[in-house]
């Protein structure tokens, strides 16, 4: 009974996403995207347990913020992580956008030499902008990258979900240590992945983030090392029009782990400061 019961709240959980998916199909794609973002930042208005987690975070980071500045920054994040959402779930049209971005940085050339070299390379982002551009971006340009995600608890949204990631590159592996084995096979062969390490690790260490202690992966930086490729750090920015602007950083330099993880978590912090509206601000960082 139980076990029926968790069904059928997991089902009524993923019906109103299915719906909303299948239903915006008739829109054109830009539309499609913005009415994701509309619809996000409307339910964070009415529904203000999430939008406080979000202010509670932006005013860690951001102690100087009024009450109102919080307010419509944590709206505008729902708006962004609506966005987000729907342009991954619509993972083949982003392509296309992604297409059409503005690409720049050195870390691409770095990338481009260590693909012609037969070697792997770390990627690293962030929840920040739309960071399954990136991983299209490097396809378009003959450098599939693999991707770790995490598990979602709803088994019918999970389906969906990964369907979509995979159109991004592959191999897409669950986080955990058995997804972590696949990762490095994948880099001993001279695949790239990238990794997204700016949610809560449980092990790591505590670097400092916006003045704050957070658990930080340090798995990127140790991969690097270990099989001495490069780390380079991409962010895809979403600017006004729906296009994106992605940037791919000079490598970290290698030095050890930690301190490899606090420069990459500065350079994040760079960019969240200039564009606080861009990350995700519903994980528990601190």
């Amino acid at each position: 009974m139980q076990a029926k019961l968790t069904t059928l709240k997991y089902l009524a959980q993923f019906l109103p996403i299915w719906v909303l998916l299948n239903g915006a199909r008739v829109f054109p794609f830009p539309t499609r995207v913005r009415l994701f973002g509309s619809v996000l930042a409307a339910l964070a208005t009415v529904f203000p347990s999430a939008r406080r987690r979000a202010e509670r975070n932006l005013a860690l980071a951001f102690p100087d913020m009024t009450p109102d500045e919080l307010r419509r920054t944590s709206i505008e994040v729902a708006r962004h992580v609506g966005s987000t959402l729907c342009e991954i779930h619509n993972n083949d049209l982003l392509a296309m956008v992604a297409r059409k971005a503005e690409v720049s940085g050195p870390g691409l050339a770095v990338l481009k030499k260590a693909r012609a070299a037969g070697k792997g390379a770390i990627i690293i982002s962030a929840h920040y902008g739309q960071w399954e551009a990136i991983r299209h971006v490097l396809k378009q340009n003959g450098m599939e990258t693999g991707a770790v995600y995490k598990r979602n608890t709803n088994p019918f949204y999970e389906q969906i979900f990964l369907a979509a990631i995979r159109k991004g590159g592959e191999p897409v592996v669950e986080s955990g240590s058995a997804g972590m084995v696949k990762a490095v096979r994948h880099i001993k062969k001279g695949g790239f992945f990238a990794i997204l390490p700016d949610q809560r690790f449980r092990k790591g260490a505590a670097l400092p983030f916006f003045g704050h202690p957070a658990w930080t992966s340090l798995v990127p930086a140790d991969l690097a090392l270990k099989y001495d490729i490069p780390l380079v750090p991409a962010y895809a920015t979403r600017s006004c029009d729906g296009s994106f602007r992605i940037e791919f950083e000079a490598p970290i330099p290698k030095s050890n782990a930690t301190e490899m993880m606090q420069e990459s978590m500065k350079q994040l912090e760079e960019r969240i400061r200039a564009h606080p509206e861009q990350w995700y601000w519903y994980h528990n960082r601190w």
